[in-house]
């Protein structure tokens, strides 16, 4: 390993499985102007195929529905149906998050009824 590839000590490395990084991902695709898959690896650190797997379980666990736009080659993704998710208060998560230190643990979130 490089000198390159080393992460500070105080930094905390976020499990593949998490739903911190699923949350990344949602609130980037909100606050991205036109986000297509390179502006969100960019933004959240996830690789490709790591993004096309959350907005599978994205809709598979939380029925939330993300729609490609304009086509494949210069299209961009838009979250059409935020399922059982609550837009307002993952978007007001992301504010507090930015304005205070990051979140240790994953967040609770209040889910919306069918």
């Amino acid at each position: 390993m490089t000198k390159d590839n080393m992460k500070p000590s105080n930094e905390k490395e976020i499990p593949a499985r998490s739903f911190t990084r699923v949350l990344s991902l949602v609130i980037a695709l909100e606050k991205i102007e036109r986000p297509d898959l390179k502006k969100l690896m960019d933004d959240t650190g996830i690789p490709e195929r790591s993004i096309h797997a959350m907005f599978g379980r994205l809709h598979r666990e939380y029925f939330m529905v993300i729609e490609r736009v304009d086509g494949r080659r210069h299209g961009f993704y838009k979250v059409a149906n935020w399922g059982m998710l609550n837009r307002e208060r993952i978007l007001d998560l992301a504010q507090t998050e930015t304005a205070e230190a990051p979140l240790e643990d994953e967040p609770e979130l209040d889910f919306q009824p069918i």
